[in-house]
């Protein structure tokens, strides 16, 4: 397949991952960035293709673990995943993001270049792990030549979340590996059936067939459609799915990218956030000092004094009451933000 068609092919995948993303050459100059990247750094186009990436942003991206992973580690390993850097950035302040690279052969002239998705966990760090899910990107797409094929596969694997492709009849064409480790499914299981028959027909999902059959071939794109449904092997999932038909190759065969995130986790916490300013609210009735509407904030629970002023919900109770708070820590939310450190895991055994 020639180079100039994997180049399209390429660009379209490009622009339908969520994740910022970048692609270097081997000088380590960029090629090419995705819409998402240009949107989350607040940068266009003309001024970061052909620039080194060291040299972005007025030197912003001279970070000493980036050069790190891209002159030492990248090198050795060709892959690498979830490493870890912490950068103050002018246009978007302090942010913390995991790397995953990808270092590859390109198409028939076999040029090496780098492929590099940022996803920024800044707001998992300072909340609860796993509160949001990194963002969802989506792209594959069907195999017309060996070359274009093993290039697709590099992009398509170096995405975290579940991601497939249909043909026009909406038979499935290839899978990521996030979907088979995701919904606990085997590529015989799943390359060349019916979406609506995988799993026994546990993808026949009406809202499912409406987006894919109704609304995607009237729109072409379309993003973060929810669907809530029970499945076998995982059980009841709420998920958002991004399409996106596009035209493929020289034949201009009709393709339909399908990118799935789970925001099952971001769903409860959000109705166990509703029942907790709901048992606040019917805690604050039952405060014998306090009687009469109590102003609270339904985001950060602060509570209006008769003075205009916005307190702390401890600080109010405590002073309109005898109540006195003390605070630690569950074990679920102990879990949640240190469960991946050592340090966290040897003193559980220990326990």
């Amino acid at each position: 397949m020639p180079d100039v068609l994997m180049d399209d092919i390429f660009k379209d995948i490009v622009e339908t991952i969520r994740d910022p993303l970048l692609v270097l050459d081997s000088d380590l100059k960029v090629i090419l960035t995705s819409r998402s990247f240009d949107d989350f750094f607040k940068v266009k186009p003309e001024e970061t293709v052909g620039q080194l990436i060291y040299d972005l942003g007025n030197k912003q991206w001279d970070i000493p673990k980036q050069r790190e992973l891209l002159k030492n580690l990248l090198p050795q390993k060709t892959i690498l995943d979830n490493y870890e850097i912490e950068h103050d950035f002018t246009t978007i302040g302090r942010r913390t993001m995991l790397l995953n690279a990808r270092q590859i052969d390109r198409g028939i002239s076999k040029k090496q270049i780098i492929l590099l998705v940022i996803e920024d966990i800044t707001e998992r760090r300072e909340i609860e792990v796993g509160l949001e899910t990194t963002r969802k990107e989506l792209e594959v797409i069907k195999k017309a030549a060996d070359e274009a094929h093993e290039f697709a596969d590099s992009v398509i694997n170096t995405v975290r979340e579940p991601l497939i492709s249909l043909d026009q009849d909406l038979r499935v064409v290839t899978v990521s590996r996030s979907f088979y480790n995701f919904f606990k499914v085997k590529p015989e299981e799943t390359v060349g059936q019916l979406i609506y028959d995988l799993g026994n027909k546990q993808w026949n999902i009406p809202k499912l067939r409406e987006l894919l059959e109704k609304i995607l071939p009237q729109k072409t794109t379309f993003d973060n459609y929810e669907v809530e449904h029970d499945f076998t092997t995982i059980g009841r999932r709420t998920m958002l799915l991004n399409a996106r038909q596009i035209n493929r190759g020289i034949s201009k065969e009709q393709i339909i990218l399908l990118a799935i995130e789970d925001i099952t986790e971001r769903r409860q916490s959000e109705e166990n956030q509703e029942r907790l300013i709901i048992d606040l609210q019917d805690a604050l009735e039952k405060v014998k000092v306090l009687s009469g509407l109590v102003p609270i904030c339904a985001n950060c629970k602060k509570i209006r004094d008769d003075k205009g002023y916005w307190n702390q919900i401890e600080g109010y109770i405590q002073k309109h009451s005898e109540v006195k708070f003390s605070h630690g820590m569950c074990p679920e939310c102990s879990d949640k933000l240190y469960g991946d450190n050592d340090w966290y895991i040897k003193m559980k055994k220990k326990e």
